[in-house]
């Protein structure tokens, strides 16, 4: 149990780090009036990752440790800081900005990995022609 909870917690850990840096270096080049919310927000991230990496060292191998419900706390507060940022911030919200764009590429990303899948299969069954039976898979989206 020890690495099934540990391993997600460093990936959260390592993002908001990350998240904190990205943030820090545009609160570095940006002078205008969000400021103050940039500040917030590479706060908030830090904060999160100090969090995750805190509950890391909290896991044991028992069954009975609840230490994984700390994740659904921290992402409920950081999620409803940045929404607060973003609504309070003009610079810093969705208005305005390229969300749609990069949800459509998001969306063309996944169909691409979906292709991708249909096509190892196809080879599979084109390299060895009695691959192909009842129980091939089929890809699942």
């Amino acid at each position: 149990m020890t690495v099934t909870y540990t391993s997600p917690a460093i990936i959260l850990m390592v993002s908001r780090f990350t998240l904190a840096a990205q943030y820090g270096l545009a609160l570095h080049v940006h002078k205008g009036k969000s400021r103050p919310g940039l500040i917030t927000m590479c706060a908030t991230h830090l904060i999160a990752g100090l969090i995750y990496l805190g509950i890391t060292f909290r896991f044991t191998n028992s069954t009975n440790s609840r230490v994984f419900v700390t994740w659904y706390i921290v992402g409920i507060f950081e999620t409803l800081i940045i929404f607060g940022i973003s609504y309070r911030f003009d610079d810093l919200g969705f208005k305005g900005n390229a969300l749609p764009e990069r949800m459509k590429m998001t969306t063309l990303l996944i169909l691409g990995e979906g292709v991708i899948v249909v096509a190892e299969h196809v080879s599979t069954i084109v390299k060895n022609v009695n691959s192909w039976s009842k129980f091939t898979p089929f890809p699942t989206w």
